[in-house]
């Protein structure tokens, strides 16, 4: 009897121990914005990191879902462009059963001087949802132009990376069709990029995205990119109990007419 009720508590035991131990992953975000040789970044994975992201301007809390930056006219900028709308990178880590996605949006964003291209680059690591192993990655943008010129373009990529590494470039690749606009005729765009077959491991994982943005002396726009990773859909229930019932009203068909 003390034999059978310490097997009983040792697996107990072992079942608290590994609901400990499988708790929620943490959210992990990072974000570089450069342009004509001026960079400003933010990790928000230590709390070192949290606190050089408030001195280089931005908003954000240790393993957060989000780092804001911008807001009022003039308050951010880098390079030659200025950001006046409310900025920023947010994610849903560890995700959901369906999707994990990690998304930013450059708002108001005006090319005031220099003639180098904007780059922004993010990431969002330890998801854990969906399970997978097999899911899908998509990339999509968005440009509305409040000041459009000949020219203005816009370029994202997205990445899954099943090594959870916040590095970019690098894993599986989803790339969205360029985003251009006609001055006077067309002054938004949005492109989305076929989807991907991602697979994961039973490690958590990380998505990340680049956006290059060319803009004319004088244009205002806002932007936005996303990385997206969905569960693939099982067969319909439905559609396999009407092929059972198929193959059986065959074999029936078959027993009647002997």
């Amino acid at each position: 009897m003390m034999t059978r009720k310490r097997k009983v508590l040792g697996v107990l035991g072992a079942t608290v121990l590994a609901v400990a131990t499988t708790g929620r992953a943490e959210a992990a975000l990072f974000i570089s914005i450069s342009a004509n040789a001026a960079t400003a970044t933010c990790d928000n994975s230590t709390l070192a990191g949290v606190t050089a992201c408030t001195g280089a301007g931005f908003a954000t809390s240790l393993n957060g879902n989000n780092i804001g930056f911008g807001g009022a006219a003039g308050a951010f900028s880098v390079g030659g462009y200025t950001f006046s709308g409310n900025s920023g990178v947010n994610a849903n880590v560890p995700g959901d059963v369906l999707t994990s996605f990690v998304s930013d949006s450059k708002l108001t964003v005006t090319h005031t001087s220099g003639d180098g291209d904007l780059t922004v680059t993010f990431a969002a690591f330890n998801f854990t949802l969906p399970a997978g192993p097999l899911l899908t990655l998509s990339a999509s943008s968005t440009g509305n132009y409040t000041v459009a010129n000949t020219g203005d373009v816009s370029n994202f990529t997205a990445w899954g990376r099943a090594d959870n590494l916040p590095i970019i470039p690098g894993g599986t690749v989803a790339v969205t069709p360029p985003c251009t606009v006609t001055p006077g005729t067309t002054n938004n765009c949005a492109t989305q990029s076929p989807d991907v077959l991602f697979t994961r491991l039973a490690t958590p994982f990380a998505l990340t995205g680049r956006e290059i943005v060319h803009e004319a002396i004088g244009s205002i726009a806002s932007y936005q990119g996303t990385a997206i990773v969905s569960a693939v859909p099982e067969p319909p229930s439905m559609l396999l109990f009407g092929t059972g019932l198929i193959a059986l009203t065959r074999r029936l068909r078959k027993r009647a007419t002997k």
